[in-house]
Formats: structure tokens, C-alpha cells, sequence
């Protein structure tokens, strides 16, 4: 344990004034004569970035939002997996994974699901994606495409995804997609994992892009 030991002055102690139990203290803890200080020997390890939490939020009080010195595990409710790298493959129309779209799930629960999804298709071959479940597991949920030039949202779709699938066209430049929805699983745990693949195979790449989210909150 990394300490601190010194003097410190009946100033400092805000709130401790001559008219109240000071006196009585005074006496009790340094006896008749002794210096007017308090020696004080301090754990460090309060101290440290891991206790202090949300400091710099000093108009925030518990009832407003929570606890100032709440650990991580209160927002074990919130996974999310940011894809790191570009991701392409050509002349297959067989569904591949993501390799980090995939989060975890557990039984018997209720997720809000929001896919973030920058792909690239040449228009030949189009482009596919699904969901790869759980067993028993369902997703319903809410499907919008938009170009990459922030165009007007071209289809915005209600779809169920366990053995189904969105196929989207595409006119060979980046585009953007957000899936959202509500994710059921049963009485088997397992992963929630994005897959893609061509419709038609084509020897250009189709992609997945860098920055593509999947983002995944337990509410029940």
C-alpha cells in the first residue's frame, strides 16, 4: 500500500469550526499541550484513476445520472464490435463471416440490435447479407439503404432474419446501410454474426468496409 504521512493543518478539515465538537476532539486526540495538527497516514490507492471516475462531472450528482465511482461491469448490458480492417472476396456467392462483426448472447434473452454496414459490390455481382443465429434465436427488425453520397434512403423495409436474408443493389461504389431490430434468443447461447456474400459471382472483390458496427444492448 503507497501512503502518505504528514501533518495536517485543523484549517484544511472544511466544516470543523470553534464552535462545535472541535474542542472536545482537539483534546481527545492530541492531549493538553500538543501541537494544533493531526497527523494522518493516507491510502494512495483511493486515489487512483480507477476511483475516480466521471471527477470531471461535478455538476452531476447520483440522481441525475449514476453513481460518480461506478465500475465497468454496470455497463456489461452494452457490447459493441468495430470492424478494424477492410474485408473483400471475390467469386463467391456462398455467405462468408465477418470477421468482427460477430458478438456473443446469452439464453433466454432480448437484445436492441443496430448494424452499421459500409460495403462495396460491383454491379454485377450485387451484394447479400444475413444473420447468423442461435438456435431457437429470432431477430425482427428494420432495414434502410443509403449511397454514399447521402442520398435519400432507397428502401426501408420490415424483415425477419434467422434463415432469411437482404440482398441489396449496388451501383459499384461504397455505400451504407443500417439494420436495426429487436433480437430474441432462446434456450441456446451462442453469437450473433453478420455474414455477406455475391449474388451473382463476379471476379471483381465485393467489401466490407473499415468502420462498419455492430452494436448490441440486453434489456431483458
Amino acid at each position: 500500500m503507497r501512503v502518505y504521512s504528514g501533518t495536517i493543518p485543523h484549517g484544511a478539515l472544511v466544516g470543523v469550526g470553534v464552535d462545535d465538537h472541535h474542542n472536545q476532539l482537539h483534546v481527545a486526540a492530541h492531549g493538553t499541550g500538543q501541537p494544533d495538527d493531526i497527523h494522518a497516514t493516507l491510502d494512495l490507492a483511493l486515489f487512483t484513476a480507477a476511483n475516480r471516475q466521471h471527477d470531471d462531472l461535478d455538476t452531476v450528482t447520483i440522481d441525475q445520472h449514476h453513481a460518480r465511482d461506478h465500475g465497468l461491469a454496470e455497463h456489461d448490458d452494452l457490447q459493441i464490435a468495430v470492424k478494424s480492417a477492410d474485408q473483400g472476396f471475390a467469386s463467391q456467392t456462398t455467405f462468408q463471416n465477418d470477421t468482427h462483426l460477430v458478438l456473443p448472447v446469452e439464453v433466454n434473452s432480448v437484445y436492441l440490435v443496430d448494424l452499421y454496414l459500409i460495403w462495396q459490390s460491383p454491379t454485377a455481382a450485387q451484394y447479400k447479407c444475413k444473420t447468423l443465429l442461435p438456435a431457437a434465436a429470432d431477430l425482427y427488425g428494420n432495414f434502410g439503404e443509403c449511397g454514399s453520397g447521402g442520398e435519400a434512403v432507397r428502401e426501408n423495409i420490415n424483415f425477419f432474419a434467422g434463415a432469411g436474408q437482404i440482398m441489396m443493389t449496388s451501383n459499384g461504389t461504397q455505400q451504407y446501410s443500417h439494420i436495426r431490430g429487436v433480437l430474441r434468443t432462446g434456450g441456446t447461447a451462442g453469437n450473433l454474426q453478420i455474414q455477406f456474400a455475391q449474388v451473382n459471382t463476379n471476379i471483381t472483390n465485393i467489401y466490407h468496409r473499415r468502420g462498419s458496427t455492430l452494436v448490441l444492448r440486453k434489456v431483458a
